[in-house]
């Protein structure tokens, strides 16, 4: 069962949302038009909120994220791969564990 003390409640999912969730279970790469999408939903994707994922893990292209990414503290083997997306509030990973992360061609928050 996993403990989703402190995990925030996204509400609704957008249809682009919906699609990442649905991909990320399947192991399909997102088919749908690029879209934008909660931070907090890749944090939840990872820590196996909304169910269990394919070994292929998250696969995103095109997305513009809302939010801060954060995985601090994350330990899972779980791929997470972000291709040519935005991610303008960056990325947080202290002390995480995580398997294959590929941000080619992103745009992130710099220091």
């Amino acid at each position: 069962m996993i403990d989703t003390a402190g995990v925030a409640d996204l509400g609704e999912l957008t249809p682009f949302e919906q699609a990442v969730v649905d991909a990320a279970r399947s192991g399909a790469a997102v088919d749908s038009p690029p879209g934008e999408l909660r931070a907090e939903l890749i944090r939840q994707l990872l820590l196996g909120v909304h169910g269990e994922l394919d070994p292929r893990g998250v696969r995103l292209e095109l997305a513009t994220v809302v939010g801060l990414v954060d995985l601090d503290d994350i330990r899972t083997l779980t791929r997470l791969v972000m291709r040519h997306c935005v991610i303008p509030e960056g990325v947080s990973c202290s002390n995480a564990h995580l398997g294959e992360v590929d941000f080619s061609h992103s745009h992130l928050k710099g220091p």
